[in-house]
């Protein structure tokens, strides 16, 4: 998005950064032991490969059914979509139609149970259509780090998820085309239990450096200040 504004003429001493954010007190990992939601979907014993949040106009809808094709084969792997959307009834008819016994839908959870939903999903997907990149950013994934739970995004290379996946080391990045390519990386992560700790930890760590509420606070304090200081204001 900052590349964009400058790209149309922005003057960059204008323009502010300052990274998305999820709450890292209230979003934190929930073993599966303790897990309410994980056993009220029935996920003992099972690896949840999850989507969580908003499936819109932006997100990446048709790379996701070969994906879940290739995990269908797998009676140990459930597919769980966790949200709403118009890209939803796409997948439900589809999922109706092929007749998949290991792919669930639920609605939104309340706020106050997100912790749990999310620690539920031991992989998470994350999509972005190509033509978004710049202009939407999936926030999703900042609520995924925060659980210490692996990343898979399907979508632009370039775009801001696919950055932050690579800089914290918390999953792995597909282009829009590459299902199978991510099909096989969720059935080797699912696989691999040890990796997938991994992966979260390290999505954790980086939130917990980065991405936690109060560096944005911060940086919005920072900013408004220095706007107010240099209109003639006072503090």
């Amino acid at each position: 998005m900052e590349r964009r504004t400058l790209a149309v003429g922005l003057q960059p001493d204008r323009v502010v950064l300052i990274s998305n954010w999820a709450d890292g007190n209230h979003l934190i990992p929930v073993a599966p032991g303790e897990n309410w939601f994980r056993k009220q979907q029935e996920l003992e014993g099972k690896v949840a490969i999850m989507y969580s949040g908003n499936l819109g106009v932006v997100h990446e809808t048709e790379s996701l059914i070969p994906v879940i094709r290739r995990l269908s084969a797998m009676p140990e792997v459930c597919v769980l979509f966790v949200g709403e959307g118009q890209g939803k009834t796409r997948l439900e008819d589809w999922v109706c139609t092929e007749r998949l016994e290991n792919v669930r839908f639920v609605g939104y959870q309340a706020k106050e149970h997100l912790r749990y939903s999310l620690s539920a999903g031991d992989i998470h997907l994350v999509t972005l259509r190509a033509e978004m990149e710049g202009l939407s950013v999936p926030s999703k994934v900042y609520g995924i780090m925060a659980v210490g739970r692996p990343v898979v995004f399907i979508g632009p290379e370039k775009s801001e998820v696919a950055a932050l996946v690579r800089d914290a080391g918390c999953g792995e990045v597909f282009a829009p085309g590459e299902s199978e390519k991510a099909a096989q990386a969720i059935l080797d992560l699912a696989r691999d239990c040890h990796r997938r700790e991994r992966l979260g930890l390290a999505g954790r760590r980086y939130f917990e450096h980065f991405l936690d509420k109060h560096f944005a606070i911060q940086r919005f304090y920072e900013v408004l200040k220095q706007m107010t200081v240099g209109s003639g204001g006072s503090e």
